[in-house]
């Protein structure tokens, strides 16, 4: 009874087969052999691919060939929705509202920057800190 609610409990957990002691090295290769011929493993739900770049959407990952890939919090933003839509041409709007997604009118931010750097420079930093303490 025990051996049998073993296999059923790592099966249940995830494991493509189960193989129980003591076993015989040609039963562990032919089983072997029979997952690879499975197929290519496919990449989970929650990851977007394309030639060799995998980004990883639960652990907030980027791979290129299998080597990890430094990329910030909104550069991962960024390029998730270049991959989500292959093809696409995006709008410079569409890109800043996907890096900065918090920032509700962004137009306002850029104009304010923009007539601030007129007035003196302390000035300039004090209309600064308060958009961004908006955010």
């Amino acid at each position: 009874m025990g051996e049998a609610h073993d296999k059923v409990k790592g099966l249940t957990l995830g494991a493509d087969d189960f193989v129980v002691k003591p076993f015989s090295f040609q039963e562990l290769v032919a089983r072997v052999k029979a997952i690879l011929r499975r197929g290519p493993p496919q990449p989970p739900k929650n990851t977007l691919s394309r030639e060799g770049l995998i980004v990883d959407l639960t652990r907030h990952r980027v791979t290129r060939n299998d080597e990890v890939v430094q990329v910030t919090s909104s550069e991962l933003r960024v390029l998730k929705a270049l991959m989500s839509a292959p093809g696409r041409v995006f709008m410079r709007h569409e890109l800043l509202r996907c890096r900065y997604p918090r920032v509700a009118a962004l137009s306002s931010i850029v104009r304010l920057t923009l007539t601030s750097r007129s007035c003196g420079r302390r000035s300039s930093a004090i209309r600064r800190a308060r958009v961004m303490s908006s955010l």
